[in-house]
């Protein structure tokens, strides 16, 4: 059975100038159709995360994490991250109808920005979503919250963000090229799988000129098109999660 929360906290003004050490521990994104919300890892999230994080589809594309992680050991990478001053990271939320028709937040996936480097305003991002959620705009919804923030917050101002995956997610690997970003470099043997097991991987970054020329408003193409089918009915994107 999915499981159905509200977010923690007050969620400030996500437009308010905000030092970059706070950023991480402080930074709340709302979609513009209002159907998602970025927010910090909470340590009431911890179990939801594990059990999405040890999901074998989730693995499939981040073959070098452990084959399960555990809610404690969520709660040290959470703990730990947060002191990192080259990253944030988000969870994300759905605002979905739980069984008795209310609307809730439901946790559908992770993100952020890390390796960020504000000397030469770059960093690189990636995306984990509910497999339950695939194929309902999720992703694409999600990383233009994000991107937008990046690229045009006046605490950031990227001029670089690059997505690094496997050569072998062919879904993520898509969905990039659809938007025009085109690959730039593959690393040989850059992640262990296990004791002499490497695999390939490949990176894709998106420019402050690209974004703003072109690759935002394909993104948008996408979202406009995910949120039809949600507009037209929301309560059908609320699926039970096949491993809760």
């Amino acid at each position: 059975m999915a499981v159905f929360r509200k977010p923690a906290g007050v969620f400030p003004d996500p437009t308010a100038s905000t030092r970059r050490k706070d950023i991480a521990k402080d930074l709340f994104l709302k979609s513009s159709s209002g159907r998602l919300l970025l927010a910090p890892p909470k340590p009431d999230e911890d179990a939801e995360v594990s059990i999405l994080r040890s999901h074998p589809e989730t693995l499939r594309y981040q073959p070098y994490m452990p084959a399960s992680i555990s809610p404690d050991e969520v709660r040290e990478r959470r703990e730990k991250r947060a002191q990192l001053p080259d990253v944030i990271d988000q969870n994300v939320f759905l605002l979905a109808f739980n069984e008795e028709g209310i609307e809730e937040w439901k946790l559908v996936g992770m993100t952020g920005l890390y390796n960020i480097d504000q000397a030469n305003l770059s960093c690189f991002s990636g995306i984990l979503v509910d497999p339950s959620y695939f194929r309902e705009g999720i992703a694409s919804e999600t990383l233009l919250t994000l991107l937008t923030h990046a690229f045009e917050d006046s605490s950031m101002h990227m001029h670089r963000v690059t997505f690094h995956t496997g050569v072998d997610n062919v879904r993520m690997r898509t969905w990039l090229e659809e938007l025009g970003v085109r690959e730039e470099f593959i690393w040989k043997e850059s992640w262990k799988v296990e004791e002499g097991v490497w695999v390939d991987t490949v990176g894709y970054p998106i420019f402050e000129g690209e974004w703003r020329a072109n690759v935002k408003e394909a993104l948008k193409s996408k979202v406009v098109k995910a949120l039809k089918g949600y507009q037209k009915n929301p309560k059908a994107f609320v699926s039970s999660s096949s491993y809760t």
